[in-house]
Protein backbone atom coordinates (compact mmCIF):
# COMPACT_ATOMS: atom_id res chain seq x y z
CA UNK A 1 0.00 0.00 0.00
CA UNK A 2 1.64 3.73 -1.54
CA UNK A 3 2.51 6.01 1.58
CA UNK A 4 -0.50 8.66 2.51
CA UNK A 5 0.33 11.83 0.57
CA UNK A 6 1.57 14.82 2.52
CA UNK A 7 -0.64 17.21 3.04
CA UNK A 8 1.17 21.11 1.75
CA UNK A 9 0.42 24.66 1.03
CA UNK A 10 2.53 26.77 -1.10
CA UNK A 11 4.52 29.51 0.76
CA UNK A 12 3.86 27.83 3.80
CA UNK A 13 6.80 27.33 6.57
CA UNK A 14 7.62 23.64 7.58
CA UNK A 15 10.20 22.14 10.10
CA UNK A 16 11.95 19.39 7.97
CA UNK A 17 14.35 16.61 8.80
CA UNK A 18 15.65 13.21 8.85
CA UNK A 19 17.94 11.11 10.96
CA UNK A 20 20.13 8.53 10.08
CA UNK A 21 19.73 5.05 10.10
CA UNK A 22 20.41 2.87 13.53
CA UNK A 23 21.64 6.40 14.51
CA UNK A 24 24.98 6.18 12.45
CA UNK A 25 26.42 9.00 11.11
CA UNK A 26 25.16 10.52 7.58
CA UNK A 27 28.54 12.95 7.64
CA UNK A 28 31.67 12.04 8.59
CA UNK A 29 33.93 14.79 7.88
CA UNK A 30 34.09 18.32 6.44
CA UNK A 31 34.27 17.15 2.39
CA UNK A 32 30.85 14.85 3.30
CA UNK A 33 29.43 18.29 5.11
CA UNK A 34 30.77 20.23 1.92
CA UNK A 35 28.97 18.16 -0.82
CA UNK A 36 25.72 17.82 2.10
CA UNK A 37 25.64 21.68 1.23
CA UNK A 38 26.73 22.04 -1.96
CA UNK A 39 23.99 19.29 -3.17
CA UNK A 40 21.85 21.18 -0.41
CA UNK A 41 21.73 24.46 -2.06
CA UNK A 42 20.91 23.14 -5.80
CA UNK A 43 18.27 21.35 -4.37
CA UNK A 44 17.02 24.06 -2.53
CA UNK A 45 17.39 26.41 -5.67
CA UNK A 46 15.63 24.25 -8.10
CA UNK A 47 12.46 24.35 -5.87
CA UNK A 48 12.27 27.55 -4.85
CA UNK A 49 12.72 26.96 -0.90
CA UNK A 50 13.60 29.64 1.42
CA UNK A 51 15.55 28.35 4.10
CA UNK A 52 15.41 30.44 7.14
CA UNK A 53 17.56 27.92 9.49
CA UNK A 54 19.40 25.00 9.19
CA UNK A 55 21.59 22.62 11.25
CA UNK A 56 23.80 19.62 10.40
CA UNK A 57 24.67 17.33 13.06
CA UNK A 58 26.98 14.35 12.59
CA UNK A 59 23.69 12.14 12.73
CA UNK A 60 21.16 14.02 11.68
CA UNK A 61 19.72 17.32 9.81
CA UNK A 62 17.13 20.06 10.31
CA UNK A 63 15.85 23.03 8.79
CA UNK A 64 12.92 25.79 8.61
CA UNK A 65 12.20 26.49 5.14
CA UNK A 66 9.15 27.84 3.36
CA UNK A 67 7.92 25.83 0.42
CA UNK A 68 7.87 26.76 -3.35
CA UNK A 69 5.45 26.10 -5.24
CA UNK A 70 6.10 22.50 -6.05
CA UNK A 71 5.92 21.89 -2.47
CA UNK A 72 8.53 19.47 -0.14
CA UNK A 73 8.21 15.90 -1.11
CA UNK A 74 10.08 16.38 -4.59
CA UNK A 75 13.15 18.12 -3.30
CA UNK A 76 13.40 16.08 -0.06
CA UNK A 77 13.37 13.04 -2.40
CA UNK A 78 15.94 14.02 -4.38
CA UNK A 79 18.09 15.58 -1.20
CA UNK A 80 18.26 12.34 0.63
CA UNK A 81 18.61 9.96 -1.92
CA UNK A 82 21.03 12.09 -4.18
CA UNK A 83 23.65 12.55 -1.12
CA UNK A 84 22.99 9.12 -0.05
CA UNK A 85 23.98 7.89 -2.85
CA UNK A 86 27.36 10.01 -3.29
CA UNK A 87 28.17 9.01 0.37
CA UNK A 88 27.52 5.18 -0.24
CA UNK A 89 30.14 5.73 -3.41
CA UNK A 90 32.40 7.88 -1.35
CA UNK A 91 32.77 5.26 1.29
CA UNK A 92 32.27 2.07 -0.36
CA UNK A 93 29.19 1.74 2.01
CA UNK A 94 25.58 -0.16 0.46
CA UNK A 95 22.25 0.47 1.97
CA UNK A 96 19.86 3.14 3.46
CA UNK A 97 21.54 6.26 4.37
CA UNK A 98 18.81 7.98 6.16
CA UNK A 99 16.50 5.80 8.85
CA UNK A 100 13.13 6.78 6.64
CA UNK A 101 11.53 9.24 4.87
CA UNK A 102 11.70 13.25 6.14
CA UNK A 103 9.73 14.19 8.77
CA UNK A 104 8.22 17.37 8.33
CA UNK A 105 5.86 19.90 10.38
CA UNK A 106 3.85 22.44 9.37
CA UNK A 107 4.69 25.61 10.93
CA UNK A 108 0.83 27.58 12.00
CA UNK A 109 2.08 30.94 12.63
CA UNK A 110 4.77 33.51 13.91
CA UNK A 111 5.20 32.60 17.30
CA UNK A 112 5.86 28.61 16.14
CA UNK A 113 8.32 29.99 13.10
CA UNK A 114 10.61 31.44 16.19
CA UNK A 115 10.36 28.26 18.30
CA UNK A 116 11.66 26.48 15.19
CA UNK A 117 14.04 28.22 14.58
CA UNK A 118 15.37 28.90 18.18
CA UNK A 119 15.07 24.89 18.10
CA UNK A 120 17.01 24.39 14.95
CA UNK A 121 19.98 26.36 15.79
CA UNK A 122 20.35 25.68 19.25
CA UNK A 123 20.58 22.07 18.46
CA UNK A 124 24.14 21.74 18.75
CA UNK A 125 24.15 23.56 22.14
CA UNK A 126 21.90 21.01 23.93
CA UNK A 127 23.65 18.43 22.11
CA UNK A 128 26.51 19.23 23.45
CA UNK A 129 29.04 20.03 20.52
CA UNK A 130 29.37 23.74 21.05
CA UNK A 131 28.77 25.72 24.50
CA UNK A 132 26.88 28.48 23.16
CA UNK A 133 25.57 29.68 19.83
CA UNK A 134 27.63 31.20 17.17
CA UNK A 135 30.54 29.40 18.74
CA UNK A 136 32.75 26.96 16.26
CA UNK A 137 33.27 23.58 18.21
CA UNK A 138 36.90 22.42 17.74
CA UNK A 139 36.96 20.47 14.47
CA UNK A 140 33.20 20.91 14.05
CA UNK A 141 31.23 23.04 11.70
CA UNK A 142 29.00 25.75 13.48
CA UNK A 143 25.05 25.32 12.85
Amino acid sequence: MPRARRAFEPGAYYHVGVRGNNGEPIVRDDIDRIEFFRWYARIAQRERWLVLAYCLMDNHYHFVVRSGESGLSGGMQLLNCGFAQRINRRHGRTGHLFRQRFYGGWIKDTEQLKQACRYVVLNPVRAGTCAHFGVRPSARPAC
